[in-house]
């Protein structure tokens, strides 16, 4: 068995042969890059590293963007850093990420994300595709500049079809903002699990 399925594609884990998931995915990365992100900056990269690694090795296809993001109230716009990149490429283009700046505590991360869902080529889905934005913040975010609630940002995400899985200190808005794309939240930390 473990054989017949290494011959079709599977990879070995552990001693144990697994047939990739026939799905690819189109992984979109958003990252703080403010000065409240620092001190997690090494946590950063262990984690990114960590999914993009696991995710080559589960999908039939992994396509990573990268964008980093700051404070708008500080002059710090969105930065596309990667574009639909091997994991490998994605990884490597997070490590020059330099932090700083951002003024005060709360961010602009909801703004950072209505900008990605306006921008990005995303699948749509379809059959054997799926869309996933993975987002890494650090602090509360302020409320975004369309006015749009954070739960209605959410079930934009939701109703695209985009998975959101939110890497943050889960404050209240970051958490109606997950609430809304039905998405996954886990603590930011520098000795991740995932």
């Amino acid at each position: 068995l473990s054989l017949a399925r290494a011959e079709r594609g599977g990879r070995t884990l552990r001693g144990i042969t697994r047939a990739r998931t026939p799905v690819n995915l189109n992984l979109v990365v958003g990252i703080d890059r403010t000065g409240s992100s620092e001190p997690f900056r090494q946590g950063i990269s262990t984690l990114l590293a960590a999914v993009l690694d696991d995710g080559a090795t589960r999908l039939a296809g992994l396509k990573v963007t990268l964008a980093t993001h700051g404070d708008l109230d500080d002059g710090q716009q969105l930065v596309l850093m990667a574009d639909r990149k091997t994991p490998e490429e994605a990884v490597e283009a997070a490590r020059s990420i330099r932090y700083g700046g951002g003024g005060d505590p709360a961010e602009t991360h909801l703004d950072a994300v209505e900008e990605l869902l306006a921008t990005i080529p995303w699948t749509s889905g379809g059959i054997g595709a799926r869309d996933a934005l993975l987002l890494i913040t650090t602090a509360e975010s302020k409320l975004p500049r369309s006015g749009r609630s954070p739960r209605a940002i959410g079930e934009a995400l939701k109703a695209r079809g985009i998975l959101l899985f939110l890497v943050s200190e889960l404050t209240p808005r970051l958490f109606e903002l997950v609430q809304g794309a039905s998405g996954v939240a886990i603590p930011i930390s520098n000795a991740p699990t995932p």
